[in-house]
């Protein structure tokens, strides 16, 4: 330990443990933001899957015949999850880089960042399970 004089930790002893923990917890937030942007861009096929596959579109059929306005808005929504976590993630690594300088700079509201990125990656599979529902139910 330091040598404060009693076995205690000197400040800057205090300041690395703590900048360590902060650092293991702001890759393990960096890791979520990897995995959300993965599953939006794997979500991204859906609709295509689903114009092939499950409405059985033909090679000369055109697609807008079979697209509806929910799967423009998923692949809309899913793109806009896939920028948050591009940003999200640059933002974390500024604060990382911040807490080992022991500087301050700009931060985008990673908060803001994350939650919005999951919504929209939710909101996107949403959009296109429910153009998918009125495509089954339309005669």
């Amino acid at each position: 330990m330091g040598t404060t004089g009693n076995n205690e930790p000197t400040p800057d002893e205090k300041a690395n443990k703590e900048t360590d923990r902060y650092l293991k917890m702001m890759g393990t937030w960096n890791d979520s933001a990897k995995e959300t942007s993965k599953l939006a861009m794997a979500a991204l096929f859906l609709p295509v899957f689903f114009m092939e596959k499950v409405t059985g579109i033909s090679k000369n059929q055109k697609v807008t015949e079979i697209l509806s306005g929910w799967h423009i808005a998923c692949w809309v929504l899913l793109a806009l999850s896939i920028g948050l976590s591009i940003t999200y993630q640059w933002t974390v690594a500024r604060l990382m880089q911040n807490a080992i300088n022991r500087s301050s700079g700009i931060i985008l509201f990673p908060r803001i960042q994350f939650w919005l990125m999951g919504a929209f990656l939710i909101s996107g599979v949403l959009c296109f399970v429910y153009g998918a529902y009125i495509y089954r139910s339309t005669p």
